[in-house]
């Protein structure tokens, strides 16, 4: 189980969680396609599954580098002037 969990947070597990999301967009914006068949002009059709691509390509980035970023320690700072 511990395995698991380490391939998990590894860089394999990553850019999977970042695959996963990017798909579920794809699927997103191939049904919005196919909804607005009927009922809007290509262009239209073309511009909202661009936006969504979009927004699945922005996410998925900020998604990788967001669970890629190695964890900072918490740092106190000292003191600028002494206390005499």
């Amino acid at each position: 189980m511990k395995e698991f969990i380490a391939l998990f947070l590894s860089d394999v597990g990553v850019l999977a969680v970042a695959a996963g999301f990017f798909f579920i967009f794809c699927l997103v914006a191939y049904i919005a396609f196919r909804v607005l068949k009927r009922s809007a002009k290509m262009a239209v059709r073309l511009v909202v599954v661009l936006i969504i691509l979009a927004i699945a390509a922005a996410g998925s980035l900020a998604l990788y580098s967001f669970l890629n970023a190695p964890a900072k320690p918490a740092v106190k700072s000292r003191p600028t002037r002494s206390g005499k």
